[in-house]
């Protein structure tokens, strides 16, 4: 079942008239509590790095419990009450997972003026509605896919126990068979949800990176924190060249912000181009590292030319693939990029 964590600072404090409305939608509501101790937070992002939850829900917005979501990529929606506060919501990382909801509207235009745009007006805290406006509807579709995953392997885990117990007078042989065959009738299931949450993440990737923008690819960054995202690059080839885009992406940005080179893997409009781009890149490296062709260096310099391949990417290449003699080719590169 579909699972939202409503975070309570105090133990009287009644989230019943929050689970109401959710519930009757599909959703199940568990209260955590929390008070102001690391431990706590530890304790949060632990739950949250081992269970699927859509989202964490708060009555006031607390910047701890953000900085848990971010890390684990979880949305987080929460409620601001003064201009401090809506201050404090806006220093906070996150793009993509901080929503934060404003019910007095003389507050609302205030954040306005102040040129503080990341805030959603609601009139009354209808928990339904501050969904509608956390949630694309690609997402529904993505969310729905991980939590079948998510349950296929809580029911794994539960059988795993189970066979456990029964294991009695039994040899290592048949043991090991047992499980075999349990192990690849688990996975027959869970093949189908995996194929469909590659395609509905590929569809939504694709719709960001034609973008073209730096917000577009810090929410692919956050995508990335959830772990069931990131297990499809252990499957899917597309998904390993995305987490080394990003890679890539982060160390741009670092570059950009020191010296304004601009950041070019955001001209990636697809997550085929971007596979395509990067096993070529590796192909006409090592055909340079080889000495295969005496052109081998023309070719390089075209491509890199023709699709303003930086050298934050070729040195990434260069780092995490097999190629054998790095010292020759970076000092290549040095040679060419200093030009």
């Amino acid at each position: 079942m579909a699972e939202i964590l409503y975070v309570v600072r105090r133990e009287q404090e009644d989230i019943a008239d929050a689970m109401t409305p959710l519930e009757e939608i599909g959703f199940q509501v568990t209260g955590c509590m929390l008070g102001e101790q690391k431990e706590e937070y530890l304790q949060l992002q632990q739950l949250l790095q081992e269970k699927f939850f859509y989202c964490v829900v708060e009555e006031s917005f607390h910047e701890e419990t953000a900085r848990v979501c971010h890390a684990t990529g979880t949305k987080y929606l929460s409620w601001v009450e003064n201009v401090e506060m809506a201050f404090q919501s806006t220093l906070s990382i996150g793009k993509g997972i901080n929503y934060v909801f404003v019910s007095n509207y003389e507050l609302y235009c205030g954040l306005k003026q102040y040129g503080l745009q990341d805030f959603y007006y609601l009139s009354d805290k209808n928990m339904v509605q501050m969904l509608t406006y956390a949630f694309q509807e690609e997402e529904w579709e993505i969310y729905e896919s991980i939590q079948e995953l998510a349950d296929l392997k809580n029911k794994r885990k539960e059988n795993k126990i189970k066979a456990l117990e029964e294991l009695v007078n039994i040899s290592e042989s048949e043991e090991l068979c047992l499980e075999t065959d349990k192990f690849f009738a688990q996975m027959e299931l869970e093949k189908n949800p995996s194929l469909r949450l590659k395609e509905e993440m590929t569809a939504y990737i694709n719709k960001l990176l034609k973008k073209e923008s730096q917000d577009a690819w810090q929410e692919l960054l956050v995508w990335n924190k959830r772990s069931e995202v990131r297990e499809l690059k252990s499957y899917f080839w597309e998904f390993f060249v995305l987490w080394r885009m990003l890679l890539v992406y982060m160390r741009e940005v670092e570059k950009y912000q020191l010296t304004g080179c601009p950041v070019t893997v955001i001209n990636l409009q697809s997550m085929e181009e971007m596979t395509y781009r990067y096993l070529k890149s590796i192909f006409l490296i090592r055909r340079l590292d080889y000495g295969i062709t005496a052109d081998a260096e023309g070719e390089l310099m075209d491509y890199i030319a023709e699709n303003k391949l930086s050298r934050i990417y070729l040195e990434n290449i260069i780092e995490k693939t097999q190629v054998e003699n790095k010292d020759k080719i970076r000092q290549w590169m040095k040679i060419r990029f200093a030009l």
